[in-house]
């Protein structure tokens, strides 16, 4: 049925209860960092020797709770999860617990789509800052290279394989860019020697993990058996977002440094923590402009036990406590304009939400967007969360509105997104709607 102004499927907020799906969603983890030392593959200890009894180490700290947490759409209830930040109460790593299955990995961010990519141009400047820090480059592994534009950005003389755990991505890449190989695997078990779906490594003289580190279960034992399999003079790039810089680079964003997507939350100093024990030393470091982006240049060496310094740990903790404080906040300042609005408006008007990902997720907990006297229908311009509901209100592509409601409406328009917002703004511009409807909830976001 064609829309019009007259049959819009306006609907008040509904959130169903939770109930327990049908596949196992989550579970409960030790820290990344410090569990299970013994068993890495680099590990230099003797298998006969004594082990003492450690004492058990203090409780882990919970940093920060969002119970009752829905991806993306409404699945009858099922696809609701804890969102629980941690800091390990023996070595102070900060992680997510509980952590996803792969199987709940799987169903919960089956309709991320565009939630996940990176800015124009990003992939440009990875592959040129490469080529300027590794030189002869003769063949590089790109593991998470999503359809390939940073393998594509690379000259073709350079052999190229990829790697991602997304088969939309790789068919994608697949069709695109001739002369690079692509395969589809899990990075936490693909690389693994004993492990059932064991893939080996290309031989290769690069390694690069451009944002991937932070959404693996066991970065270490990632990293661990890359050592393990990867040819002796090998080179590792990292790039990862740091706590050193999240109070400076994503103070605005009421998502921001903890996503629901990541879960390992890193600092500088544990991030070459880790890379110190996985055997990889580190030659080359630097903050990247414009967004929360610390990139490490690492190469293939022997397992150091290596623990972040009490003066560093001291110092990340106190760089997530600014954090917070700023983001708690930056959640009253968002709220603080949607109470606005909302004082501004007729009790009866409708709003207009663009944007279905988990941005608007947070909104539903930490704001006042949604009440039980207002109806909405929410816009979105990724095709998987079109034709689907979000707590019962109606998810719709921008092209599925009438032409009319979006030059001559009322209803104010709030942007529930920090990355696209701009690009949001610039299409709502030129639909013809006026400025002045235009909700924004942020200045000058910035992301990767």
């Amino acid at each position: 049925m064609q829309l019009t102004v007259e049959n819009m499927p306006w609907k008040k907020y509904r959130r169903l209860a939770s109930r327990p799906s049908d596949i196992g969603l989550q579970y409960n983890r030790s820290c990344p960092m410090c569990c299970d030392a013994s068993s890495s593959a680099l590990s230099s200890a003797s298998p006969s020797a004594p082990v003492s009894a450690a004492p058990e180490p203090p409780p882990d700290k919970t940093l920060l709770s969002i119970d009752d947490f829905q991806f993306y759409e409404d699945l009858d209830g099922k696809n609701r999860v804890v969102h629980r930040i941690v800091a390990c109460g023996g070595c102070g790593f900060v992680y997510t617990n509980p952590c996803y299955t792969p199987e709940g990995f799987a169903r919960l961010f089956e309709k991320a789509g565009k939630s996940y990519g990176h800015s124009e141009g990003r992939c440009q400047e990875q592959a040129a800052w490469l080529q300027q820090h590794v030189l002869d480059i003769e063949s590089v592994l790109d593991i998470g290279c999503g359809s390939g534009a940073f393998l594509k950005a690379l000259p073709r003389g350079v052999q190229r394989y990829g790697i991602d755990i997304d088969s939309g991505s790789i068919d994608y890449a697949d069709e695109e860019n001739t002369g690079i190989h692509f395969s589809l695997g899990d990075f936490s078990s693909a690389f693994s020697p004993h492990g059932a779906n064991h893939n080996a490594i290309p031989d290769v003289a690069v390694i690069t993990l451009f944002h991937v580190l932070e959404h693996l279960p066991d970065p270490k034992k990632t990293l661990v058996n890359l050592r393990a399999q990867c040819r002796d003079n090998a080179s590792l790039v990292v790039e990862v977002p740091v706590i050193d810089r999240a109070a400076a680079e994503q103070n605005k964003d009421i998502v921001g440094f903890y996503t629901i997507q990541h879960l390992s939350h890193f600092s500088k100093a544990s991030l070459h923590a880790m890379l110190a024990c996985s055997g990889w030393q580190v030659t080359f470091s630097e903050d990247i402009r414009d967004y929360n982006g610390y990139r490490v240049l690492a190469v293939a060496g022997g397992a150091v036990s290596e623990t972040v310094s009490n003066p560093a740990r001291q110092r990340d903790m106190a760089a997530t406590h600014d954090y917070l404080a700023q983001w708690r906040n930056n959640v009253t300042q968002v709220d603080g304009t949607l109470a606005s609005l909302y004082a501004s408006l007729a009790t009866e008007t409708n709003i207009i939400i663009w944007g279905a990902g988990q941005h608007t997720e947070y909104l539903c907990h930490l704001s006042r967007i949604f009440n039980n006297t207002r109806r909405f229908i929410i816009v979105d311009s990724d095709p998987l969360k079109q034709g689907t509901a979000f707590h019962g209100i109606a998810v719709l592509a921008p092209d599925a509105i009438p032409q009319q409601l979006w030059c001559t409406g009322k209803e104010p328009i709030v942007i529930s997104s920090f990355g696209g917002q701009p690009q949001i703004v610039q299409q709502l511009l030129q639909r013809g709607v006026a400025p002045s409807r235009i909700i924004s909830l942020y200045t000058k976001p910035n992301v990767y």
